[in-house]
């Protein structure tokens, strides 16, 4: 005594090994608003329903065409025992793209609720159904999806725990200079009458050392005070017409404290 109602295309295979002609389930070119045929229960208050492309083509005289245009029979329905088979050929009408067009969401409270009793849903396409683990139901982008995961993991730690190439040499740095080296070499220097090339070199190492660390010898000395302070007494001590001796060791052990302090090598 109750009624069945099945919706879309595929919903037809719940007759299959039913003593019932279904007909062929099929689809048209585009959508269309369609007026139902004759007064029924389904109808109260909707005169236009707008479907998609799905449409039946029923089996037998038994079947009622509801709806139907000149693609094919929309809403059908029959007898069967003391209840009743009403199908529908397209969702749209009960989806959520399609509830709100025309007379559609009066169209769908009477098909669900039309009668009385207790109304069952069988929402088989949404997925819910017995069988089939995780990854039969990932289907083919998603199986494939997951295996480019995993790969791309694999292949990020393994670049973490291997060293691909030769293992980069720690630089070497050199032994800093003491102040009685550099007053040996002052001196040195001072009896060849060198003392600007020995500054000028001084400074210009000073001035590389500010670059690979800071990124300019400008940021360098805004940066490091001694550094800045250093090259301005050389500069000044350079542009003198002559370089005294205890200037010369002073301007040079400056130079060279800053140049260990700039490279980590603090005394």
């Amino acid at each position: 005594g109750g009624r069945l109602v099945l919706v879309g295309a595929p919903a037809g295979e719940a007759l299959t090994g039913a003593r019932v002609g279904a007909g062929e389930a099929f689809s048209t070119q585009e959508t269309a608003l369609v007026d139902p045929r004759q007064p029924s229960t389904y109808f109260q208050g909707a005169t236009e329903i707008e479907v998609g492309r799905g449409r039946l083509l029923a089996d037998g005289s038994e079947w009622v065409a509801h709806l139907k245009d000149t693609g094919g029979q929309v809403l059908i329905s029959r007898a069967y025992g003391a209840g009743q088979i009403v199908w529908l050929a397209d969702p749209l009408p009960l989806q959520n793209d399609g509830i709100a067009l025309a007379d559609n969401a009066r169209f769908a409270t009477l098909l669900a609720g039309g009668g009385s009793g207790t109304v069952w849903f069988d929402e088989y396409h949404h997925g819910y159904a017995r069988g089939g683990g995780v990854w039969d139901r990932l289907g083919q982008g998603g199986r494939t999806a997951l295996l480019l995961l995993l790969l791309g993991t694999a292949l990020w730690v393994l670049a973490q725990g291997r060293r691909v190439a030769p293992a980069i040499a720690e630089r070497e740095i050199k032994k800093a200079r003491t102040g009685a080296y550099i007053s040996s070499l002052a001196e040195l220097y001072r009896g060849a009458g060198a003392h600007r090339d020995v500054l000028e070199t001084m400074t210009e190492r000073l001035k590389q050392s500010l670059a690979r660390r800071y990124g300019s010898v400008e940021a360098g000395r805004a940066r490091h005070s001694a550094a800045d302070e250093a090259l301005n007494e050389a500069a000044t001590l350079m542009a003198a017409e002559k370089i005294r001796r205890d200037r010369f060791v002073n301007v040079s052990r400056a130079i060279a404290r800053a140049r260990q302090e700039v490279e980590g090598r603090d005394v």
